[in-house]
């Protein structure tokens, strides 16, 4: 599973290397607005998928197209249709299981630039009477666009896996040097 995250993680760095390094470099102040910002975004689609309004996900939540990836592999949607389904069948997974809501617990956001952002956190599913149903974590990737922030890819995973964002910690280093 620590692969499937290093692979987003990955991923989601190598695509916007080359855009992040025309841009200026991110201050203080432009880092803590974009994690705000990344939070409402988490917020509403949390919001949004409590209220059973998978209609909006393509629209409000998601970029499309968008990668979920899993252990089973990477599922692609690229129209409104196909995500309202896949949206639609995971809660009808999560009813089963006597889910009401979820929260999103200690995320972690890595600013990677002005339109990247990667959020990391513990997700409690709940029952209507508060009680806990299965606990896990997932890792989205968002991308800004003119709507404002979009999930462009996610993966669940186990809730010790969240990837650090603090510098000086990284999971993966690269070198351009064939070993």
């Amino acid at each position: 599973m620590k692969s499937l995250i290093k692979a987003t993680m990955v991923s989601a760095l190598l695509l916007l290397a080359g855009a992040a390094a025309a841009q200026p470099p991110l201050t203080d102040t432009d880092q803590a607005q974009i994690r705000k910002e990344v939070l409402a975004a988490i917020s509403d689609y949390y919001r949004l998928f409590a209220e059973e309004d998978m209609d909006a996900m393509p629209r409000e939540v998601f970029f499309l197209p968008v990668q979920i990836m899993h252990p089973g592999g990477i599922e692609v949607h690229s129209t409104d249709a196909a995500m309202i389904n896949r949206s639609r069948e995971h809660l009808e997974q999560l009813k089963a299981t006597g889910w009401a809501y979820s929260e999103y617990h200690d995320p972690r956001i890595c600013v990677l630039n002005r339109s990247t952002a990667i959020a990391s956190g513990r997700v409690i599913r709940k029952a209507e009477d508060g009680t806990p149903v299965p606990e896990g974590a997932t890792t989205y990737v968002y991308t800004r666009t003119d709507n404002g922030w979009r999930i462009a890819s996610f993966t669940g995973h186990g809730r010790n896996e969240i990837p650090p964002c603090q510098e000086g910690e990284p999971d993966v280093t690269f070198s351009p040097k064939k070993l």
